[in-house]
């Protein structure tokens, strides 16, 4: 009996290690994701710089001139 508590114990500590990496692995995708919208976001700014002589009114105008492929890289997860 106490054998099998034992390995329940071992059981439910290296569950909680693993949904511990999980969850730091999935913050790490997050801000990948975000990195990547900013870099994104950048490269349709430096375009619309090089086409026009002034800055945009506000940045979904990047969206609507089609700079920006997407609406989504403004969201950051």
């Amino acid at each position: 009996m106490i054998e099998l508590l034992t390995v329940i114990a071992i059981i439910g500590v290296l569950a909680t290690l693993l949904l511990t990496a999980l969850g730091a692995a999935r913050q790490k995708s997050r801000e990948a994701r975000c990195i990547g919208n900013l870099r994104q976001i950048s490269l349709g700014l430096s375009m619309y710089l090089d086409d026009s002589p002034a800055r945009p009114p506000h940045l979904a105008w990047l969206k609507q001139t089609r700079y920006v492929e997407s609406a989504g890289v403004f969201v950051c997860p």
